[in-house]
């Protein structure tokens, strides 16, 4: 009797590493998460930066959903997926630097996004050594240059508020509110309007597409601001300018 199986070049050592970027994406998760608590603090003292909260938020849900993603792809191609609890990726402190909170706030998320980035690239390198060109292929051209895309986002975000005031809190409430609350605004907004299965990623996967209306639904029913009307400092996002916020926001291609 023959048993059909979907593994076919699959090397036990790919799926191995799989798993252990799964494991990694989901630690991510739970380091976003502590990262917002850290900002709830800040923002229960001074009123600010609630658009970082849940960009936050928003952080550890494209987590979730690269995780939810590379382990559909583990199982179609006849591996195993194995579930472990989640740790913090990095020291996390209790206080965000006074002096500087939002510059103190990136340079942690850039540290995380770069520890992503390397083990998309060691994935890479082993299924390269292994002849594993369908996971070559998946990190060429989803997870590397969308991983690569998130370091520019924290990059440009870190050089942006240094011009305007060094990271202090002052100027770090400005930027939250004229530059990161619309971001987060276009981000949930094309989420919640649009059809996400004509973009290839999503197509066909209707779970991760409710995780992700469902998730921005609760956001936006405990956030009274990201329903209020857009403020004449802020600025006001075409859908057009949605899909490209929210494509360069989750890496894809």
């Amino acid at each position: 009797m023959h048993h059909f199986s979907s593994r076919v070049n699959f090397p036990k050592e790919v799926e191995e590493k799989i798993n252990q970027t799964i494991k990694m994406l989901w630690n991510a998760d739970r380091t976003f998460l502590g990262l917002k608590n850290l900002l709830v603090n800040v923002c229960l003292e001074n009123g600010t930066l609630k658009g970082m909260v849940e960009l936050m938020q928003l952080n550890g849900l494209r987590m979730r959903v690269l995780a939810e993603k590379l382990g559909r792809y583990q199982l179609v191609r006849g591996g195993q997926v194995h579930f472990e609890q989640s740790q913090m990726m990095i020291h996390l402190p209790e206080h965000l630097n006074e002096n500087k909170p939002i510059t103190n706030l990136f340079e942690m998320v850039l540290e995380v996004q770069k520890r992503i980035e390397c083990q998309f690239r060691d994935l890479h390198r082993l299924s390269l050594e292994k002849n594993d060109m369908v996971t070559v292929e998946l990190c060429e051209s989803k997870l590397i240059p969308g991983q690569v895309q998130k370091i520019h986002f924290c990059v440009g975000h870190i050089n942006a508020i240094q011009k305007i005031g060094h990271g202090e809190l002052k100027s770090a409430w400005m930027y939250d509110r004229i530059t990161i609350q619309p971001i987060v605004r276009a981000i949930c907004g094309f989420i919640l309007e649009e059809n996400l299965e004509r973009l290839p990623f999503f197509c066909g996967d209707k779970i991760i597409i409710m995780l992700l209306k469902t998730t921005v639904s609760q956001m936006m029913h405990q956030n009274m601001w990201m329903t209020s009307p857009i403020e004449e400092t802020q600025v006001t996002q075409t859908m057009e300018d949605n899909v490209v916020i929210f494509k360069k926001f989750f890496g894809l291609f």
